[in-house]
């Protein structure tokens, strides 16, 4: 019996020994005399980095970042592996649900979506994810939103302003967009300013005159849409007649008036080009052609346009035309003078001038206007192509009239001759105004059209 109890013993004492002696593989721990498997994620937490999840495997662990995360799943990894899991943009690769009309906001590992200005969520909250559509908010539910004496004009994503009849802003405008503007009462007094009234001559009396008792009509009309829209071909037709009158026989008269025949011709294309109901309009006359162009909708028009006249072609923008603030309409007008460019063939001291050279004009002049108000420094430059009253193949120059030089002049400033030939000259203008092209001549000899000062020459 003893015998027995000792070889028990010995047998104890032997496996123990070589359970102590057993080593586990990597990934376990010896539990109870087993190996059993040691779970990495939770005994070091941090063992995957921040933006990455653990999983645990039999004898081993993984990696994989968070969803918004790159390297995406199904990627496993170790630390061992240097991979270091960084944000996705969604709003940059394009991977977002926004939908449109919102504008997507990255998050770090995701993204939010909110509403463009002028549309509201679905589900009437500011920042959303998935499922929620943008719908356009209508402004004009508030009767008050324009303020008095105008009406609400909703828009897609927007809005516009529309003054009653016989009201204006401050600055001349009917139709808005910043509601801090009030409408009032239209003065016709104010139409032009306190220069050209001061300066208005029995020649240009008849053209004041015309412009006052319409907008004194505008200001006593009902709507405008229906009653001063048939009120736009007469305007533009007794506009026209005085201007035949004015250059009848030749118009004379200084610097300034000059200067203020210029404004007051503008300040009436202005308000003729959105009285007139067809989008494209065009009238000839004894002393003079126009082409006015009006465009309507909800939101700006887009892309290029041309207006022809006899001796001139302007080519130009929408949004040019347009400028930064649009109040449901765009107007352009281009008109041409006929025999103007003999009564100003004059005022051409602030050119710069080599010796013995001298100018004259070889085309028609020329007046372009938009709605724009912004109109001495635009954003893109119009395009003026002029035909040449005489051919001539010489040097030739796009001039501007400046109304601020000593009462008016000629002045190259802000426009530029692009390319010329015998029969006409292509002009880059960044402004809007008057206009016409200039032959360079001299007193003797012949102004070589690829030099800068007048050569003699031997035979005429």
């Amino acid at each position: 019996m003893r015998h027995m109890y000792l070889s028990l013993v010995l047998l104890l004492a032997l496996t123990e020994n070589i359970l102590m002696n057993t080593v586990c593989r990597s990934g376990e721990k010896m539990r109870r005399g087993k190996c059993e498997d040691e779970n990495e994620c939770e005994i070091q937490p941090s063992i995957c980095e921040r933006n990455a999840a653990c999983f645990n495997t039999a004898g081993s662990y993984f990696c994989q970042c968070h969803e918004g995360f790159t390297p995406p799943s199904p990627h496993n990894f170790t630390p061992a592996d240097g991979i270091v899991c960084q944000d996705i943009n969604e709003c940059l690769v394009g991977s977002d649900d926004c939908g449109p009309n919102t504008t997507c906001n990255n998050t770090v590992g995701g993204y939010n979506c909110t509403c463009a200005t002028g549309y509201i969520s679905s589900n009437g909250k500011d920042i959303f994810n998935s499922g929620v559509q943008c719908i356009d908010r209508d402004e004009c539910n508030d009767p008050s939103f324009c303020g008095k004496h105008a009406s609400c004009h909703n828009t897609a994503g927007g809005f516009y302003c529309i003054c009653e009849a016989g009201f204006r802003l401050k600055s001349g405008r009917t139709n808005f967009t910043d509601t801090s503007e009030l409408c009032e009462k239209l003065k016709c007094d104010r139409f032009l300013s306190e220069k050209d009234t001061s300066q208005t001559s029995p020649e240009l009396t008849k053209l004041v005159s015309l412009m006052t008792d319409s907008c004194l009509i505008i200001n006593q009309s009902e709507s405008v849409n229906n009653n001063t829209q048939a009120h736009g071909e007469k305007l533009l037709k007794g506009f026209l007649s005085d201007l035949d009158d004015l250059n009848h026989g030749g118009f004379s008269g200084d610097n300034d008036m000059i200067s203020a025949l210029f404004r007051i011709v503008v300040n009436i294309l202005k308000l003729i080009g959105h009285l007139l109901s067809a989008s494209r309009t065009r009238k000839i006359s004894a002393k003079a052609e126009v082409e006015l162009l009006v465009k309507r909708g909800n939101s700006p028009p887009e892309g290029d346009f041309r207006m022809n006249i006899s001796g001139a072609q302007l080519t130009s923008h929408w949004d040019t035309a347009t400028g930064n603030t649009y109040h449901g309409f765009t107007t352009a007008a281009l008109l041409s003078y006929k025999g103007l460019d003999e009564s100003l063939n004059c005022c051409f001291d602030h050119l710069e001038t080599q010796k013995k050279q001298t100018y004259k004009i070889n085309s028609k002049v020329v007046t372009a206007t938009f709605i724009n108000t912004e109109t001495t420094n635009l954003k893109k430059p119009i395009k003026l192509t002029f035909s040449h009253l005489k051919k001539k193949n010489e040097k030739h120059m796009c001039v501007f009239w400046d109304p601020e030089l000593d009462g008016g002049a000629w002045s190259t400033l802000g426009c530029s001759t692009v390319s010329s030939r015998a029969d006409q000259t292509v002009c880059f203008c960044n402004k809007l105004g008057s206009f016409a092209v200039l032959t360079v001549l001299c007193d003797t000899g012949v102004c070589r059209p690829t030099l800068n000062f007048c050569t003699l020459d031997s035979k005429p």
